[in-house]
């Protein structure tokens, strides 16, 4: 099954081996595609086919890609005499130079590295790619099975987040009209004793009406909801779309909250913000 169609995570981890080699790869969240890559320096020359593979199934996240050959099987050790020669020069010169006493020894030239090579490499690239291709695979399985734990999640999520936007349509039916009503009802008396103007008082009450409707606020949202399921079963690389959608969710509740001065909408609009921001915290994870 092809991986671009599945809804994944994009932390995992995948190996494989055969009696060669050893490849593991581990990904982590990334917003971008990232790949960072630690293998014996005769398999450098596969880093660009092995990173071009690897993007063909992933879209996003950090990748660490780790090789380890076993040497016995595919070469002998030798002595890297060019490092060993240069190493040694130069503890002569500081002995010389500083009047400092001491043996060179075995034991001080095993610290560093390289000073054994493996020669006479022997191995076909397409054992690399063969290993390397499993163990992508293995990851891709991972994920996906993670993303499936957090689309359930977010799932869940989203009901709450729908609930509490039917909470909030419940609560304020009918407010934009109370509000008009009251405002009149506190002019009326002022009307009365010519105090001010009539027509001028009720256009007011009805631009106080209608700034604090929050009925389109709803609809988008309801919309937003009905977009954000539907992209989350469309599978893919869909974390970056649901994040973006996400920012819209905030500035509807945002504005909802700046609207309403009804304690009982406040504090479903809070309720609803602290939903939204689980939600944005999940897909962060998602590819």
């Amino acid at each position: 099954m092809n991986s671009n169609i599945q809804f994944q995570s994009m932390t995992g981890f995948g190996a494989a081996q055969n009696e060669i080699m050893s490849i593991e790869i581990r990904s982590v969240n990334h917003r971008y595609f990232d790949v960072f890559f630690r293998a014996p320096g005769y398999l450098n020359k596969l880093e660009v086919e092995l990173k071009k593979r690897l993007k063909e199934f992933f879209s996003r996240g950090r990748f660490e890609i780790s090789i380890s050959v076993n040497a016995e099987k595919i070469s002998e050790l030798a002595v890297n005499d060019e490092l060993v020669s240069g190493i040694v020069r130069a503890f002569e010169h500081i002995k010389d130079k500083y009047s400092i006493s001491g043996d060179i020894s075995l034991e001080l030239l095993s610290g560093y590295k390289d000073i054994l090579i493996s020669d006479n490499v022997e191995f076909e690239d397409e054992q690399v790619f063969d290993v390397f291709d499993d163990a992508v695979k293995r990851l891709t399985d991972m994920r996906i099975a993670e993303g499936k734990n957090i689309k359930d999640k977010l799932d869940e999520m989203l009901g709450n987040v729908r609930a509490a936007v039917n909470m909030i349509s419940d609560k304020s039916a009918g407010i934009s009209e109370k509000l008009r009503e009251r405002y009149l009802a506190k002019m009326d008396d002022l009307i009365k004793r010519n105090i001010a103007d009539e027509s001028r008082l009720i256009q007011e009450a009805s631009v106080i009406a209608e700034r604090s409707d929050i009925s389109e606020e709803i609809a988008r949202l309801e919309s937003h909801i009905k977009q954000f399921s539907e992209i989350m079963g469309s599978g893919g690389p869909v974390g970056r779309k649901l994040d973006f959608l996400l920012q819209e969710f905030f500035r509807e509740a945002n504005t909802i909250a700046a609207k309403t001065s009804e304690l009982k909408v406040v504090s479903i609009v809070v309720d609803l913000k602290n939903e939204i921001e689980k939600l944005r915290e999940q897909v962060q994870n998602i590819q």
